[in-house]
Formats: C-alpha cells, structure tokens, sequence
C-alpha cells in the first residue's frame, strides 16, 4: 500500500502531502485531516481523492477557503450523482462543486439569487442531471435551512454532466446551451408566439437544435435531396425564411456556421412549432 507523509493539514478534510517521489499532492477525503501533525504517515485508501499541487496554487487556495460542510454536501451529491448515472465523476468535481455550494449559500443567505436564463434548456437536454440537482438542492435546503432556487439545480446539473466520462468542458457545455436558447428565443420573436417551455414541441425543437449542433461540431450532416428543399421551402416559406433568420442569428452573434443542407429540418420543426401555437388562437 502506498505511503505518504503529511506536509500541512489544510483543514478536516484535505491533507497536503509527499509520495514516495518527494511530488507534493493535496490528499482528499471525509476527516482525514482530524488530529493529524506534520510528518505523520498516511495510506493512499484512508482519501477519496488526490490532485498535484505543484503549480496548483489555486486549489490550494480554493480548498483552504471552503468550509467543511459544503465538502460534506458536494461529496453527497456526488455519491448520489454517481449511482444515479451509474459512472464515477471527474474527481474536481468535489472542489468545484463545494466551491459553487460554498458560494450560493452565502449568496442566498444575503438574498442575493441569479436568474438561470438556460434552465428550460438545461432541463430538457440534461433530464437526468438536472433531477440530481434538483435533489441537490433539496439536501442543500435542509442542510443549511435556506431557499435555494430552482435555478441552482441548473447549475449543478451542468457541473455534474460536464464532469462525466466524455461530458464535455464546462464553458463548451454552456455555449452550447445559450446558442439553442438563441435559436429558440430567435425563432419565437420572428413569428411573433410564445413558445411554452414545457410543451412537447418545445422538447422536441431543443433537442433537435442540439442535435443539429452536435452534427455540426462532428461534421456530420443530414442532407436532404434539392427537390424535398425545394418543396418544403415552397409549402412552408414563413417558416423557411424564420430557420434561414435563425442560421444567421447564430452566425453573427457565436460565429458558428450551421451547414445550408440542414435548413429543410430546421424548417420543418419550425413550421410545428407555428401550427401548433396557431391551433391555439
């Protein structure tokens, strides 16, 4: 097994420590620093998690700031978020949540609440996460006995799905998120409707947006022949013009250019989404 030795305790639970290679690494683990002094000798299965600390001023920094509970809350979480998707996370996640916890609850508690303006998209794209935040929050509300929004689910949803095998990076994740609310939002004010955020047709447009998006990044594109492109702009030309507004939109505001082949899709879950909301009037 191997052995470590303490260099300096950063709080109850994280440890700056040395290996068997004199590399200094921060050691993280439920009260692992509890009645620990410099030199003592420590056993890689008595910590969870263990990042380098050369050159990482700013974790150590972050882990000294964060007081103990928000760990215990993150590391809950993040036990409930891995059976639920049945995956082991990134191992940051526990210093980037508990540093988010940290931070929203102090904001909370001093009624200060940021509005999530991805949370409609957040829910439908990241289903999943987003109900391991929503029980995120619960715990947090009982835990601290505050009012934490709705809104914070989002944000832990895409922390836990950005931290996933494959997830994605973080900042990736929320560009692409804001692009389909752009697109959403775009298609809503050209045709002059609302359209309702938990209705089936706005599922399936998010999802087809990202999809589309998807296939864009992979280069992977669904092409329909000239003639159908040719006919549904003919049969649907309010709606043709509303995607071409749409690609556009994207491309001046992300710099992002969506292929011209996937217009005709576009069109079609646009046009939906206008009979719909014309059936209602």
């Amino acid at each position: 097994m191997e052995k470590m030795k303490v260099k300096k305790i950063l709080n109850n639970n994280a440890l700056l420590v040395t290996d068997n290679s004199k590399r200094e690494l921060v050691a993280i683990g439920q009260g692992i620093g509890f009645r620990k002094k410099r030199n003592d000798v420590i056993f890689r299965n008595q910590f969870d998690k263990v990042f380098i600390a050369e050159g990482n001023e700013k974790i150590l920094e972050t882990i000294q700031k964060i007081p103990e509970e928000y760990f215990k809350v993150a590391e809950k979480i993040i036990e409930y978020a891995e059976k639920q998707l049945n995956v082991t996370l990134d191992e940051r996640i526990l210093l980037t949540l508990s540093d988010h916890i940290s931070f929203a609850v102090e904001r909370i508690k001093n009624g200060i609440f940021i509005k999530n303006k991805l949370l409609h998209e957040i829910e439908i794209l990241y289903a999943q996460e987003f109900e391991i935040g929503i029980w995120g929050i619960n715990l947090i509300n009982n835990e601290f006995g505050i009012g934490m929004p709705i809104d914070e689910a989002g944000f832990i949803a895409l922390q836990v799905h950005t931290m996933k095998e494959k997830g994605g990076n973080y900042h990736h994740t929320i560009r692409q998120t804001e692009i389909i609310k752009t697109m959403v939002d775009t298609i809503g004010e050209y045709l002059n409707i609302y359209v309702e955020k938990d209705s089936i047709s706005f599922e399936r447009l998010v999802a087809h947006l990202n999809f589309l998006l998807l296939r864009n990044n992979n280069d992977d594109r669904q092409v329909l022949d000239e003639e159908m492109n040719s006919l549904i702009c003919k049969r649907y030309p309010l709606a043709y013009e509303c995607a071409k507004i749409v690609f556009a939109k994207v491309k001046l505001k992300f710099k992002v250019a969506l292929p011209i082949e996937e217009l005709g899709y576009l069109t079609i879950h646009v046009e939906r989404i206008r009979e719909r909301n014309s059936s209602k009037e």
